[in-house]
């Protein structure tokens, strides 16, 4: 067709078909690339099916199928990133948690709402780092408490033990 154009570029109904085919073509081939994306998905291939969509976007760049599918993926790879976030955090992995938590923003997860996660997790770490570090001074006075009582002990043992060593002395 292309060389019937060429010979004669101003039949318009030539023009047409070719037009017509085309974006038969491209139909078809992103409704096979949307098709290869869904059964991804349904495998939990995520990411993968990202980038099938992507390829859709690419062939018919105003699928909204494919638009909607995106946005859908990402909003439930974001939550379930959010959700572990959350689960480390109850696990008191809070480094992880706080990765988990970035890694959903990049799948557009609310930054702020990210941010504030990190924040908390962050200023839970502080506390406990603190009351790690409270509960080590604690320990040391209670062990030196206990020292100086051994030592006033054992001192008190020998005060006793000499005077009963010079009261026998006395004594003979």
């Amino acid at each position: 067709w292309y060389a019937a154009l060429v010979l004669n570029p101003r039949y318009p109904r030539l023009v047409g078909a070719i037009s017509k085919v085309e974006s038969e073509l491209r139909q078809a081939d992103s409704n096979e690339k949307l098709q290869s994306a869904l059964d991804l998905y349904a495998q939990g291939k995520t990411d993968e099916a990202l980038k099938a969509l992507d390829q859709v976007l690419q062939v018919e760049p105003g699928d909204s199928r494919a638009q909607k599918l995106i946005s859908e993926i990402r909003l439930e790879v974001a939550n379930q990133h959010v959700a572990e976030g959350r689960r480390l955090y109850e696990a008191r992995k809070y480094t992880q948690a706080m990765a988990e938590w970035k890694k959903a923003t990049t799948y557009g997860y609310d930054p702020r709402a990210a941010d504030r996660l990190v924040a908390r997790a962050k200023d839970q770490m502080r506390r406990e780092a603190d009351a790690k570090k409270r509960a080590e001074e604690e320990r040391q006075r209670r062990e030196e408490a206990d020292r100086r009582k051994a030592e006033e002990e054992a001192r008190r043992l020998e005060d006793e033990k000499r005077k009963a060593e010079e009261e026998s002395k006395r004594l003979e």
